[in-house]
């Protein structure tokens, strides 16, 4: 792992760390379990060191694995950001909900709406500069791909979350707020899983030969 994967990995985990901290607080009141636990000083610095915790671990499991197959790290690498853009989508999310205190209708669409093009705008950066792209010069060819491709998921992601919520009924004894999240749960997985793709196969495609870490790229 080189020193700049070590940064970044830290960056990321404090990042997700503090943003789960942030959403947990925030459906606090909406959530019998989270109301219970009772999110005081320190157990919400436990949700961070956990996270943390965790980001640590997986970066260095897929190091390692990553010495043999380069395409594994990449894909853990994906996967921290995949973590990260979640937790800032909601983030964004929850913080407009409680800002202006609207969890359905037109307004929550507008909130989804910009909460997850902060987090693609978060996922371009990271994946450009860490998954991906990290020692690539800029290409206007593949900026473009990467926001068609973001495009097409802003979509998924928007109108699925927008079904759920303002189509479907909530289940008995839901909260308007804790719906609200259900809706950008599935809409993010189904966004995700496209992006990956995109991302992958579109945006960052890589010649054939350059699954396997070569002898000079391990000692940088």
């Amino acid at each position: 792992m080189t020193k700049r994967d070590f940064t970044a990995a830290v960056i990321a985990g404090l990042l997700i760390g503090g943003f789960a901290a942030l959403i947990a607080k925030s459906l606090e009141r909406e959530s019998a379990f989270l109301y219970d636990l009772g999110l005081n000083g320190w157990r919400l610095a436990s949700i961070v060191a956990a996270c943390f915790g965790i980001v640590c671990l997986i970066i260095a499991i897929g190091s390692f694995i990553g010495r043999k197959v380069k395409t594994v790290y990449e894909a853990v690498k994906f996967l921290i950001v995949g973590g990260l853009n979640t937790l800032v989508d909601f983030g964004v999310l929850n913080i407009l909900i409680l800002i202006f205190s609207a969890a359905s209708g037109t307004l929550y669409t507008i909130f989804k709406a910009v909460s997850f093009i902060v987090a693609v705008l978060n996922s371009y950066a990271w994946n450009k500069l860490w998954t991906f792209g990290s020692h690539e010069k800029t290409d206007a060819k593949k900026i473009i791909r990467f926001f068609t491709v973001s495009i097409i998921g802003f979509g998924i992601n928007v109108i699925i979350a927008s079904i759920i919520v303002n189509v479907l009924a909530p289940p008995a004894g839901s909260s308007e707020t804790l719906w609200a999240n259900v809706g950008a749960i599935v809409a993010t997985v189904a966004s995700m899983v496209w992006n990956f793709i995109g991302y992958k196969y579109f945006v960052f495609h890589r010649k054939e030969g350059t699954l396997f870490v070569h002898h000079s790229e391990r000692k940088s």
